[in-house]
C-alpha cells in the first residue's frame, strides 16, 4: 500500500498556502478539516470543507488544493484506487 500522494498533498499545501490577511488581523487560529477526493490517477476531483474556520480562509484552502491538481495515486493491494482523504490544515 502507498499513501505517498497524501504526503505530497500535505507538503504542496503547506508550501503553496498563503493565508488571507484576516488571519493576522483577527488573530484566527485553529484547524480546518478538508475532504479531498482523488481518482485512481491521483487527480483531485473534489475538495470540501468539513469543519471550517472563516469563509476567506476556507476559500483560500480550497483554491490552493484545487491548484495542486494531481498527486501520486493511492495504492491499496497493488492497485491504484479512488479515495477520499481528510486533511487537517493548521491555521495560525
Amino acid at each position: 500500500n502507498s499513501f505517498e500522494g497524501v504526503n505530497q498533498l500535505n507538503s504542496k499545501l503547506k508550501k503553496g498556502l498563503i493565508l488571507p490577511a484576516i488571519v493576522a488581523q483577527e488573530g484566527l487560529e485553529g484547524v480546518v478539516l478538508v475532504n479531498v477526493n482523488l481518482d485512481s490517477e491521483g487527480m483531485i476531483k473534489m475538495v470540501k470543507i468539513v469543519d471550517g474556520m472563516h469563509q476567506e480562509v476556507d476559500k483560500t484552502i480550497i483554491e490552493t488544493i484545487r491548484n495542486i491538481k494531481q498527486v501520486d495515486p493511492i495504492i491499496i493491494r497493488g492497485k491504484a484506487v479512488p479515495k477520499t482523504i481528510q486533511l487537517s490544515v493548521v491555521v495560525e
